[in-house]
């Protein structure tokens, strides 16, 4: 089942360039449907690997995202004391995500709000073509800090909640496989627009 699944993600990142300078109007749409399941796996992975308590879920959780983003992509994080922080996407998912489960008794992301731009085509300074577009979600998170002194969970509320607009890149572009040229899409940095407090 997990070889199947491999198989189905890589074939869900590659599209074939067999050459072609521009993409055909259905291998855009292709690709912009790509880019939209990816943003919903990475709404959707994201509180999993926040609240769950096993090492291997939590891997494999973050392998799955990796695979959505650039190597070099960063996430900007931030919170109510105006503090933010721009760490690579992996090392947020593995030293912050990853760890709330540790650090605090109660969390709950959610995702909402969410937009994504149609791509378009650009090109860069050595004359090739690709594709860039945009995506934007809001984000809140709230969570409570392990205690010993309750226990009961309707009697618990939050020691910190905020909302974050946030904003990333997604690009498509041209690499050379051992299949030949390929189009990839993937997603890039996220940026913060904005974090306030939730009541």
């Amino acid at each position: 089942m997990k070889l199947i699944r491999n198989i189905l993600i890589y074939f869900a990142i590659t599209c074939p360039a067999f050459g072609q300078s521009s993409l055909s109007k259905e291998d855009l749409s292709l690709l912009q449907e790509r880019a939209t399941v990816y943003v919903q796996q990475f709404e959707y992975l994201i509180p999993k690997i926040a609240i769950s308590k096993s090492f291997d879920e939590k891997s494999a959780c973050i392998k799955q995202i990796s695979d959505y983003f650039l190597d070099d992509a960063t996430i900007e994080v931030s919170n109510l004391n105006g503090i933010v922080k721009k760490p690579l996407l992996i090392d947020y998912l593995k030293n912050t995500v990853s760890k709330y489960s540790d650090r605090f008794e109660l969390v709950v992301i959610d995702f909402y709000a969410t937009k994504i731009e149609k791509l378009r085509e650009k090109t860069d300074r050595d004359g090739n073509k690709y594709y860039e577009g945009f995506f934007s979600f809001h984000q809140r998170f709230c969570a409570q800090k392990k205690s010993i002194k309750s226990f009961d969970l309707e009697n618990r509320t939050f020691t910190y909640c905020d909302e974050t607009v946030k904003r990333g890149k997604i690009k498509v572009f041209t690499a050379i496989t051992i299949e030949g040229e390929k189009w990839f899409v993937k997603l890039g940095d996220i940026t913060v627009e904005k974090t306030t407090a939730i009541n």
